[in-house]
């Protein structure tokens, strides 16, 4: 009988080990799919990155701008998305109520044509430009401004651009845009982007058609009567792989 009874106590024991290693086992993989790829657990800066965003703020337009200029080195994100690297920059800006004065569209106008200029003459294809007038008898150019800030704001004429360049191989895309208000503030604030360190290199292997020198709304003289767009604009989205809704069109 006492030999039944061991031959029992060995065989739960023999039993209680293949259990807890079953569960050790079983809690291993747990933790292990929760902690995820490496990789992922915080963002991600590459060198590759650091290096296209330098190119960037060696842009000639870049170095030659007034202030705030915000570089920001593309980054992949937590949920395996990327951001793409990034270079913000005031190109000009007057604000009457910090002392500077008024700017005239004119004036305005004038400082976006000498940097496309200067965008053209360092390499960019410019894609696209326009040229936006408010309507007649509304808020903007017929409009005066008034002195009362909460009184209302007035629309801008506008002025904007998109451009793409190649670098070593690497695409860069620019967007300018400016606007100015009668007797008020005027603006040009610019922003490049390059692609992710994840991103193909060139994203714009199919190299889009430029406008030719001299040809756009920006560049010929005088404030334009209506609205003209000339040229196709394409986005660089901030992020990858898939463009926010709305971008018309996005890469």
């Amino acid at each position: 009988m006492w030999s039944t009874f061991r031959d029992a106590a060995g065989t739960l024991r023999r039993m209680s080990r293949g259990v807890v290693t079953v569960l050790i086992l079983q809690l291993a993989l747990v933790l292990a799919g929760c902690s995820g790829p490496p990789e992922l657990d915080r963002p991600r800066v590459t060198d590759t990155d650091r290096q296209r965003v330098q190119v960037m703020l060696d842009e000639q337009i870049i170095r030659n701008a007034m202030k705030d200029v915000s570089p920001q080195p593309g980054t992949l994100l937590a949920e395996g998305s990327w951001s793409r690297g990034s270079v913000a920059a005031s190109i000009f800006s007057v604000y009457p109520d910090e002392g500077g004065g008024p700017a005239s569209p004119e004036l305005t106008e004038r400082r976006t044509a000498e940097s496309m200029g200067v965008l053209r003459d360092t390499g960019w294809t410019i894609m696209s430009a326009s040229c936006d007038v408010p309507e007649p008898g509304g808020s903007g150019a017929s409009a005066p401004p008034s002195p009362d800030p909460g009184a209302g704001s007035y629309s801008p004429l506008r002025w904007a651009l998109t451009a793409y360049k190649h670098v070593d191989g690497v695409s860069y895309w620019a967007n300018l845009t400016a606007g100015a208000v009668p007797s008020g503030p005027g603006f040009i604030d610019l922003t490049m982007r390059a692609p992710n360190a994840d991103d193909p290199a060139d994203l714009f292997a199919d190299r889009p058609a430029g406008l030719p020198a001299d040809s756009t709304c920006i560049e010929k003289p005088g404030i334009v009567a209506e609205d003209v767009a000339q040229g196709s604009p394409i986005y660089l989205a901030q992020r990858g792989p898939s463009p926010p809704e709305g971008a018309n069109p996005a890469r």
